[in-house]
């Protein structure tokens, strides 16, 4: 694995199961990760000790929800709520 540098990091076996469990699913609840936390057999407070070295070491950039557009529940309707620099946005 390398950070956001290129420099190489070395995850141990905890580490690498902790990044592909934030890549599959986070849960949609109060405490998404007490119940990842369950999942992985460790405490709330290891998963976000883990995952904020992770993004401070630059393993984690970041993360969030992906939309799929195609997805029959989203339709042509569906909106999400983007942050985008002024300088980015075209006025129409």
């Amino acid at each position: 694995m390398v950070a956001r540098d290129r420099t190489p990091v070395v995850l141990d076996k905890t580490d690498r199961l902790l990044v592909n469990a934030l890549q599959d699913d986070l849960s949609l609840d109060h405490r998404p990760f007490a119940t990842l936390a369950d999942k992985l057999g460790l405490t709330e407070d290891e998963v976000l000790t883990r995952t904020k070295a992770l993004r401070e070491k630059g393993v984690l950039t970041r993360f969030g929800p992906f939309f799929d557009a195609a997805c029959e529940w989203a339709g042509p309707s569906a909106s999400a709520p983007w942050r985008c620099p002024p300088t980015v946005l075209k006025r129409s």
